[in-house]
């Protein structure tokens, strides 16, 4: 008796397997940056190697090679994937603010929390200082923190307007914000109990004297 003809078994897509190989690649790609920044936060820059990034994102040296030429791209890439992060989480920040009732002290605490007692400012910390002696990491920090501000300017002219008589623009007040919290937070691990908190409120008053958030629409 004759048998019937097998069930041909249908073959996915070759697009959907170029995209689903890409996926992988960019899953493989994206665990290692962020294993980069752990252990920038965990040993410091001088601390991480290869060793400490490949066995903390828990993949091969041949996949290490395969995303990145060298330590030196590795942490240029790594520097960029935390701006990136840092970009997208303080425009959400300004951007939940600005539609509440929170005054000057809870945009200065949810600032200092999100990124200034946090690894966040411990990682841009590390590479700053590698900067001074790796000069195409220093030229990447600089393109970053360029493209950063000018981002965070639109948003900050979206959400904030000036008080009457203020002496200076929200974008000032912004800017300066990131350098007055960022020697707040070196100094911190030494201040005496009450003395942060003293000290985030000063500035808080400051901010709250010269500028607000856009009414909610």
């Amino acid at each position: 008796m004759p048998t019937s003809p097998k069930p041909k078994t249908a073959r996915a897509p070759a697009s959907d397997a170029r995209r689903s190989q890409a996926a992988r690649r960019s899953a493989t790609r994206t665990r290692i940056l962020d294993a980069t920044l752990y252990c920038l936060a965990t040993y410091g820059y001088a601390g991480t190697g290869v060793a400490q990034v490949v066995a903390q994102a828990q993949v091969s040296r041949g996949a290490w090679a395969h995303h990145f030429p060298s330590m030196a791209v590795l942490i240029q890439e790594a520097a960029q994937h935390l701006m990136t992060r840092v970009y997208e989480r303080l425009a959400a920040v300004l951007r939940e603010l600005a539609q509440t009732d929170g005054d000057a002290h809870g945009l200065i605490l949810t600032i200092w929390r999100e990124f200034f007692a946090s690894e966040v400012n411990e990682i841009y910390l590390e590479l700053l200082i590698a900067s001074r002696r790796e000069p195409g990491l220093a030229e990447k920090l600089t393109h970053l923190s360029a493209n950063l501000e000018r981002n965070l300017d639109r948003v900050t002219a979206r959400r904030f307007e000036s008080l009457p008589n203020a002496v200076l623009e929200p974008i000032e007040l912004l800017l300066l914000s990131r350098w007055v919290l960022r020697g707040i937070a070196l100094d911190a691990p030494l201040m005496p109990d009450g003395e942060l908190d003293r000290a985030l409120r000063a500035w808080s008053r400051l901010i709250g004297s010269q500028i607000k958030p856009h009414a909610p629409q």
